[in-house]
């Protein structure tokens, strides 16, 4: 028994990155979009990784294990022995922090070309309740109020401007208000989108509400470069654990396996898997398949698997509707005539299943058809005119059958394999061909 130790390495990558990595932080207060931190390191995800000749080796021990190997073998009603062989692995198996790029949508702003407008007022000295609620709040609150009363300023910048002391006075005018806000952008303690959306895409509700008289306001449209917020795709560098694998060692079983009492039909197949360890211990095995159920055994002589594989029973299956490839009824020389097709590869056959039979039972239904030419769902004068059996032994099946003059018929049949090592008695579905009349 091996006693092992699994390490984790985190090649090229200092305690101090480290420590960097896992304090930095997107600051929500920031007005800016996040940048990218390269430092960042995810929660774990594992990836495997088996490496090559000439890789390099882990600088500490890793932990050192054995695989069991998984082979299958296929089993057809030919099959008597299956050889193949077991290859397990040891694999010596560690841990190292890698660095990656990944893509990952952040906000950033964009200059485009839009409408700008200044507002020319002869009145308004910026008296309003909002800029008193301002001026009044505590230190703690001066955000808050100030977020309240500009449109589009938003927590972040709200909280900026009061930290580096924007807005301690009130704005006498419009222009000294949107003077301010651009000051503060020009010193990126807010970003340019933000002035826009204070200063052109909200103009009219802050005049109003800040008190510099939009009613005694009018506007200049001009061309300009306005700011906008946009999600991008951006690349971001990132950690995450992988573990990687190196095969160390290998032992080689040959495994052969005999086959018995397999009931299988030409076209069927079932799949056994072997699950072997180092020691070449079968420590499972499974069946792929739907036609029987095995015993499955094994022993080991030096480097030889020996599998023994007996059919316990055979899983007795539905006769499928699709046997009849097509039918018809037809008169033929002033003669009714059924006639069957049936695929071949349902047909029994002696040397596999010597009892069994396809046999095909049948109802010839007889209306008369009245002035219409055709048999009414109900009424018509409907009679069983006969209920019969019959073998089939070929691909082809021709039936003659006995109908009345003047009166139309068609026929109601089923098909099911009798005695048989494969199908079950149940019968196929009900068919009914197409009706003739006898005249």
């Amino acid at each position: 028994m091996t006693t092992s130790v699994k390490l984790r390495f985190w090649s090229g990558v200092s305690l101090a990155g480290l420590a960097l990595a896992a304090c930095a932080s997107t600051n929500p207060s920031s007005p800016h979009p996040a940048p990218v931190n390269p430092a960042q390191v995810e929660n774990p995800r594992h990836h495997v990784i088996t490496l090559k000749e000439g890789d390099r080796l882990p600088s500490a021990a890793p932990t050192i294990v054995w695989k069991p190997d998984t082979v299958r073998l296929d089993i057809n009603n030919k099959t008597h022995v299956a050889n193949t062989t077991a290859a397990v692995k040891q694999v010596m198996i560690w841990e190292e922090l890698v660095n990656y790029t990944s893509l990952e949508y952040r906000d950033r702003e964009f200059a485009v070309n839009g409408t700008c407008y200044d507002l020319i007022c002869s009145q308004g000295s910026g008296k309003s309740d909002l800029w008193d609620n301002y001026h009044r709040a505590s230190r703690a609150a001066k955000a808050a109020a100030l977020e309240n009363a500009i449109k589009g300023i938003g927590e972040v910048s709200a909280k900026q401007l009061v930290a580096k002391n924007y807005f301690s006075t009130t704005p006498r005018s419009w222009n000294a208000f949107v003077d301010e806000i651009k000051r503060a952008a020009a010193n990126d303690v807010i970003t340019k989108s933000v002035q826009t959306q204070v200063t052109i895409t909200y103009r009219a509700e802050n005049a109003l509400n800040l008190g510099y008289g939009p009613n005694a306001c009018t506007e200049r449209a001009y061309s300009c470069t306005k700011w906008i917020v946009k999600s991008v795709e951006v690349p971001v560098e990132r950690q995450r654990l992988e573990t990687r694998q190196k095969i160390v060692s290998q032992k080689n079983f040959d495994v052969s396996a005999t086959i018995s009492n397999a009931l299988l039909m030409d076209g069927e197949n079932e799949a056994l898997s072997l699950r072997i360890n180092e020691n070449g211990v079968v420590l499972d095995s499974s069946i792929e398949g739907k036609f029987n159920r095995y015993d499955v055994s094994s022993s080991l002589s030096g480097d030889r698997v020996m599998v023994n594989v007996t059919g316990t029973h055979r899983v007795l299956r539905n006769l499928p509707s699709n046997v009849v490839l097509k039918d018809a009824f037809e008169i033929v020389n002033d003669t009714p005539v059924f006639v069957v097709d049936i695929d071949p590869a349902f047909l029994p056959k002696p040397q596999e299943d010597e009892n069994s039979q396809l046999v095909m039972d049948y109802t010839v239904k007889t209306c008369n058809p009245g002035w219409v030419g055709t048999c009414a769902a109900f009424g018509g004068d409907r009679r069983t005119q006969a209920i019969k059996s019959h073998v089939l032994s070929g691909q082809r099946t021709i039936i003659p059958v006995e109908v009345p003059k003047g009166r139309a018929a068609w026929i109601e049949f089923t098909l099911s394999r009798r005695n048989s090592l494969f199908f079950n008695d149940k019968a196929t579905s009900v068919r009914t061909t197409e009706s003739v009349k006898m005249k």
